[in-house]
């Protein structure tokens, strides 16, 4: 487990009650480590990583604009205002349940997956 909420189990049942049994079953020993905290020191040397087998907290780098433009547009201000935000977490939950309930319509001939997502395109790229 790299962060909260990362899945640890998946059940694949018959039915609802043998899913729920199945899910009963699971039991998850965890060892404690150190941990990223806040993004502000997240690429602070010394900070524990989330994926060490990338050697960076960092997951992606995006650059927009014309870099020596902006420079020189901030040196000819006649004022320049910085503000720090601090966004709290208050919790650490996902909109969604991650679950899903595939089914087989045998008169359609067809199977059915409903699954509630923020990123249902995404979904379907991925299972197909």
């Amino acid at each position: 487990v790299n962060y909260v909420g990362d899945a640890v189990a998946f059940v694949v049942a018959d039915s609802r009650a043998l899913a729920q049994d199945a899910a009963e079953l699971i039991e998850v020993d965890y060892e404690g480590e150190d941990a990223a905290s806040g993004t502000a020191t997240a690429l602070d040397e010394g900070t524990p990583l989330v994926w060490p087998e990338l050697g960076s907290n960092r997951a992606f780098s995006y650059h927009i604009g014309d870099k020596a433009k902006t420079a020189a547009a901030f040196a000819r201000a006649a004022h320049v205002t910085r503000i720090e935000f601090i966004n709290n977490r208050l919790v650490c939950n996902y909109m969604e349940p991650r679950s899903a309930i595939g089914e087989w319509y045998t008169q359609e001939n067809r199977f059915v997956l409903t699954t509630g997502s923020q990123g249902v395109h995404s979904m379907q790229y991925i299972l197909a």
